[in-house]
């Protein structure tokens, strides 16, 4: 009864849809970035290679309330303001510094030899990367998007600050804690926690095969 009373709760079922897109176009966004990035890191050798890696990192030093008070004037200025995408790209701008650091270890544990093989035996560079390399980081990419997605769904700070109509559902929660019942309380929690367990459920083989372990 709880259950059913939480989602038949005004706006819930919309924040429920809403935190989806959101995170999933930050997954995507994230991965589509840090993945050429991080390969470019571990690859090559370039002058001022540690400094954009201390630059990159140095992003996650800014707190959040920092960079959401600027980024809401921007968006009401640009006309994005109360958007998903634009919230993405915010949960994008806090996530890639860690994303393109894991990708970027994950690319580095693999043998640039076993690409140079298969250049060898006639494949082209990109031929290698694709057949060769991005079957063993698989597991690495599969990890960083698990924190890409927890991490776009259980923010709440920027989602309140950059919505208003289309809140998130952690967002839609915390503004009607104050007003609500334990019950309701404890059924937003549990339902914020559900897809990420369903998320981690689905990659889960890819986690496993990154630490050495056999899924059945």
């Amino acid at each position: 009864d709880t259950m059913r009373f939480f989602l038949g709760s005004e706006g819930v079922g919309r924040g429920l849809l809403n935190s989806i897109i959101v995170a999933v176009i930050t997954l995507v966004l994230s991965t589509v970035i840090a993945t050429p990035a991080g390969y470019a890191i571990s690859r090559y050798v370039f002058p001022g290679r540690d400094l954009f890696r201390l630059s990159v990192l140095a992003v996650r030093a800014f707190p959040i309330v920092v960079l959401s008070i600027p980024l809401a004037v921007l968006f009401l200025r640009v006309g994005v303001f109360d958007s998903l995408f634009s919230l993405a790209l915010m949960h994008t701008a806090l996530a890639l510094p860690t994303t393109i650091l894991v990708i970027a270890s994950v690319f580095a544990s693999v043998p640039y030899e076993l690409e140079e093989a298969g250049q060898v035996f006639g494949a082209t560079a990109f031929q290698s990367f694709r057949h060769i390399v991005v079957p063993l980081v698989l597991p690495g990419i599969a990890a960083s998007g698990l924190f890409t997605f927890v991490l776009s769904w259980n923010e709440v700070f920027a989602a309140s600050v950059l919505t208003l109509e289309n809140r998130t559902l952690p967002a839609l929660v915390l503004t009607s804690l104050s007003n609500s019942s334990d019950a309701f309380q404890f059924a937003g929690g549990f339902f914020l926690m559900l897809p990420s367990i369903i998320f981690m459920f689905f990659i889960r083989k890819y986690l496993f095969n990154m630490w050495g372990q056999v899924s059945k």
